[in-house]
């Protein structure tokens, strides 16, 4: 009996030999098999997208403004000066479209995107408003503007969520007719954007574009009659929302 367990136990052994140097020797031929295989072969990650670099944009864009209007007359006998607010018109309001042209640069850092740009745009708002049965009449056409502004975003893959402001100038041509008088007044208004926009890459150089703005433009006198004694002028408190969409190249992608 005790041959036979003898025999047993040295049985096991020997299997036990065996099959560790099976699975040893198998496990070497894994790691040279391994390391003859050349290195394009080998499953490789994605590389990471990267939007850092310096761009250049052409976009369309509509354009529509919100204005109030106020006509105040004063007298001024000498001794008093006195001011009467005449007529007040809230949602005077404009619309058309302009070709807007930007370049820009970002740099991403870890999960932001930070960046800047700077726009000039041909045309945008043209309007007009008429009271006493057209007695007085305004007309309102946007020249030109230019803005610059910083952004910040967060990237997710090969689209760009961001959020910008800064600030704007806009020149605009205010025609004034008060019966048979008219007056010509150039007008630069400034304000500040907000704006809000998502990009997306189609290839590394060419993106989409999609974004939303409203400017706040300061108040601003646009036209003034009269003399020193008895006259009146017209002030103007504009905001300015446009759409834009467009195509934005871009260059190779640097890193950092």
């Amino acid at each position: 009996m005790q041959i036979i367990i003898a025999r047993l136990v040295f049985a096991a052994a020997a299997a036990f030999c065996f099959f560790g140097s099976y699975v040893t020797a198998h496990a070497a031929d894994i790691r040279g098999s391994t390391k003859d295989t050349p290195a394009h072969v080998l499953p490789s990650e994605e590389p990471q997208v990267s939007w850092t670099g310096i761009w250049a944009a052409a976009l369309g864009a509509y354009n529509m403004s919100n204005t109030e209007l106020s006509l105040d007359l004063f007298a001024d006998n000498g001794e008093k000066r006195e001011t009467a607010n005449l007529a007040k018109v809230d949602g005077f309001g404009g619309e058309g479209g302009s070709a807007d042209f930007q370049i820009g640069g970002d740099v991403q850092v870890g999960r932001l995107v930070i960046g800047a740009f700077g726009e000039y745009s041909v045309g945008g708002i043209e309007s007009s408003a008429s009271v006493f049965n057209n007695a007085a009449r305004l007309d309102v056409e946007q020249q030109s503007s230019a803005c610059l502004l910083g952004r910040i975003g967060i990237p997710s893959g090969n689209t760009l969520l961001y959020g910008a402001s800064g600030y704007c100038w806009y020149e605009f041509e205010a025609t004034l007719r008060l019966g048979d008088e008219t007056r010509r007044q150039e007008l630069e208004l400034n304000g500040i954007p907000l704006e809000l926009g998502v990009e997306h890459k189609f290839t590394p150089n060419i993106r989409g574009r999609l974004a939303g703005r409203y400017t706040f433009l300061d108040e601003e006198t646009v036209a003034r009659f009269g003399d020193e004694r008895f006259g009146g002028k017209l002030d103007a408190d504009p905001g300015v929302f446009k759409i834009q969409a467009g195509v934005v190249i871009s260059t190779d992608d640097l890193r950092f």
